[in-house]
């Protein structure tokens, strides 16, 4: 017969936590986007253009963030819970799907890899991200 079980208590997500570490643990997963810094001049983002966080804009620091329900979720139910790792490089942001169900659609086809330039749109589950660098 099992013991008692024990309960851990984790932090919530805090915007002065590294994005690319910070793990959400609310009750639907989900990361509060308001309170992420908005894009500095010159820095890189970006901007959901369709889906329920819709407007938000996602400052992606030096290092890269990850995408997905267990991390910076943009609050859509067909996101993966590892979707899509993005960072900024020269020649634009890097995106590079993380081996999720609904993958990533870039010019209305499903790759693995996109950089996108300022003003080019992906999809991830159902949400529309713009690049605002």
């Amino acid at each position: 017969m099992p013991g008692p079980r024990s309960t851990v208590e984790t932090p919530k997500f805090e915007a002065t936590v590294p994005v690319s570490r910070a793990v959400p643990r609310d009750s639907d997963s989900s990361c509060a986007l308001d309170e992420m810094p908005t894009v500095p001049a010159g820095g890189c983002g970006l901007r959901i253009a369709s889906g329920p966080r819709m407007g938000a804009v996602l400052s992606i620091p030096k290092g890269g963030i990850a995408l997905g329900r267990a991390s910076l979720n943009p609050g859509d139910a067909g996101i993966s819970r590892f979707h899509v790792r993005v960072r900024p490089t020269k020649r634009g942001l890097k995106l590079r799907d993380l081996g999720s169900l609904n993958g990533l659609i870039y010019r209305d086809r499903r790759v693995r890899r996109a950089v996108l330039q300022p003003g080019e749109e992906v999809l991830i589950g159902s949400t529309a991200l713009v690049c605002t660098t």
